[in-house]
């Protein structure tokens, strides 16, 4: 196999680089990787394996590296620990070409944002992959098969990393309505159930409150939601409430990360404004 043209690499970063700064974020990923046309479970394989250090941004190796694992999940392998180490490590790494990109897909995306569509929230629910969404109307049956799905997939992943050789994929819903359905018995159950007036209390105080919550509180919601829901105390509006306060901190977050970029760049500006030749410009 020739050495791939790295030309096609560097326009596809050039492509994905939305705002021109030298990285790919989580949403400018999947602005771009939808047009690989592969399902979001892949995508998210690809991710995990290619974002290490965890910042949620790629530099061109990274995105080089996820350009090439997507093209070996598009020629239908599983991306295997031994595959990925061998695509991205071994002497075919330098051979595998850049995928296939439908660029109008993107074109489309990049689109309906100029036109004021808000894809933004649901961009970074998905880039951290939780399965989670929120529902604005009554919540649809297919979520408990479409998260299943989802765990399933993340704790076969998990396996496969430590090597150990066991298919969770056959595993049913019937499992999991087992799991879920068995009588909740130990010490760590019998706390919870003892603190029931203290975490009403506390959701109560939190849903009057007058200022609007911190990042802390809205965790707090979130935990106690999937407490809640664990201990069969569940109620779909505060399920949705749960989710919802999910989303807004991972909003927040991405806007402190913008927000600090941010400060960093008029600092540059400024910089460069200092070393500019003011006078010359007026003559």
């Amino acid at each position: 196999m020739a050495a791939p043209n790295m030309d096609q690499f560097e326009e596809f970063f050039r492509r994905a680089d939305l705002d021109g700064d030298g990285r790919i974020s989580g949403a400018e990923a999947i602005n771009f990787f939808q047009g690989s046309n592969l399902p979001k479970h892949v995508l998210a394989n690809v991710w995990t394996h290619v974002d290490k250090a965890k910042t949620g941004f790629l530099g061109r190796t990274e995105f080089f590296n996820a350009l090439r694992l997507v093209t070996v999940a598009q020629s239908k392998r599983d991306l295997t620990p031994n595959i990925v180490k061998s695509a991205l490590f071994g002497p075919a790494a330098a051979r595998i070409p850049a995928p296939q990109i439908n660029l109008a897909t993107i074109a489309l995306q990049q689109s309906n944002e100029s036109d004021g569509s808000n894809s933004f929230s649901l961009s970074v629910d998905e880039i951290v992959l939780s399965g989670h969404r929120i529902n604005t109307g009554k919540i649809d049956p297919r979520s408990e098969i479409e998260d299943h799905t989802t765990s399933v997939l993340s704790e076969q992943q998990i396996l496969q990393d430590e090597e150990i050789d066991i298919d969770l994929k056959s595993l049913s819903l019937k499992e999991v309505d087992e799991i879920y359905n068995r009588p909740k018995n130990g010490a760590i159950y019998d706390e919870v159930s003892a603190n029931w007036i203290t975490i009403k209390e506390r959701l109560k105080f939190l849903s009057k409150k007058n200022e609007n919550l911190s990042i802390d509180e809205a965790i707090e919601i979130y935990d106690a939601s999937v407490l809640l829901k664990l201990m069969r105390k569940h109620e779909d509006e505060f399920e949705k409430a749960g989710k919802m306060a999910r989303s807004g901190v991972l909003l927040m977050l991405q806007a402190e990360t913008l927000s600090k970029k941010g400060r960093e760049l008029l600092a540059m500006s400024k910089t460069k404004l200092q070393i500019a030749d003011i006078d010359g410009m007026f003559g």
